[in-house]
């Protein structure tokens, strides 16, 4: 595995980040891309760009950058002295 920085990704996650406020308005829509990119000072074309699904391709992102997140505070947690049921 390596450890090696991939910006369009850090982009998706960034843009992912500023979309979920606007999720419960507008959904996982072209609509709510935009007002995320004008969010983070991004144009509106970059939407397009980073999802060319649209919102079906950043809920794809979401669950990955969910996951991530998830492994990432499990390996930073101290689990070695709970139960195995525990972890």
């Amino acid at each position: 595995m390596t450890s090696e920085v991939d910006p369009t990704r850090m982009a998706r996650d960034q843009l992912v980040l500023a979309l979920l406020p606007q999720v419960p308005f507008d959904g996982w829509t072209q609509t709510a891309l935009k007002v995320a990119c004008a969010a983070e000072g991004l144009a509106a074309a970059d939407a397009r760009l980073l999802f060319p699904g649209g919102g079906t391709d950043a809920i794809r992102h979401f669950v990955d950058m969910a996951d991530r997140m998830m492994i990432a505070d499990y390996v930073a947690s101290e689990t070695s002295t709970l139960r195995l049921r525990d972890k």
